[in-house]
């Protein structure tokens, strides 16, 4: 059956050193996003002016998500789909479901509970998140009917448009994510053994943002007593 493009799995599969590679590569930035989560959470706890219970229990659940869908990244990552297609696929499901609803709930969070954007590059990441949450949504119902289409009449070419429609997909997500680029335009990131810290960076942006007037960016975003 004739392909011009193939999926990511039949693509790194088990190829040598692009296996290797690809593997160390999400093992490695793994740390640093269940770092992000946390600051995110915290971003947004800090900028949401409903405090009702519901909205709580979101942020949590969004914190809970993105952990979910790192260790399914990298249970997909380790686990080939030629090695083990049970197993790759499971993760599989899991990445994208747990992705596609973390997304949904952060959409909800700073569409409709109060977000409120404290400079333009926040604004600007918000409607980024709005715009990739729908392109992802449509990748992967594409994803599905294409998968659908190909194992029930095996046509050509209908693997490739998979194919193409997991593109999408896996580069919406990292876009999505991406989008904390604009969360923390002004701030500064500090690790330490005792707390983890986001604060404004000093001379910067305030001629058109006034970071320093707001006594929110002058919190630590995440430290133990203030973690939801």
């Amino acid at each position: 059956m004739y392909n011009f493009a193939p999926s990511i799995s039949a693509a790194i599969g088990s190829f040598v050193p692009q296996k290797y590679i690809w593997q160390a590569c999400i093992s490695l930035h793994c740390a640093p996003r269940f770092l992000f989560a946390c600051l995110l959470n915290q971003h947004l706890v800090q900028r949401l002016q409903l405090v009702a219970p519901y909205v709580k229990l979101l942020i949590r659940t969004s914190l809970l998500l993105q952990f979910l869908e790192n260790f399914a990244l990298l249970i997909l990552t380790v686990v080939s789909s030629q090695a083990n297609f049970d197993i790759h696929s499971v993760a599989f499901g899991s990445f994208v479901c747990t992705s596609f609803f973390y997304m949904i709930i952060v959409c909800f969070l700073i569409t409709y509970c109060g977000y409120q954007p404290k400079n333009r590059y926040e604004r600007i990441g918000s409607e980024w998140k709005v715009f990739l949450m729908k392109f992802n949504f449509v990748a992967g119902l594409l994803m599905l009917y294409f998968y659908y289409r190909h194992n029930t009449y095996c046509e050509q070419y209908v693997y490739s448009f998979f194919g193409l429609c997991e593109y999408s997909l896996v580069l919406s997500n990292i876009a999505f994510h991406g989008t904390a680029y604009y969360d923390f335009y002004y701030s500064e990131i500090s690790v330490s053994r005792s707390v983890l810290t986001s604060y404004p960076r000093p001379g910067h942006g305030r001629e058109d943002t006034k970071v320093g007037q707001y006594q929110d960016d002058r919190k630590p975003l995440l430290e133990g007593s203030n973690a939801v």
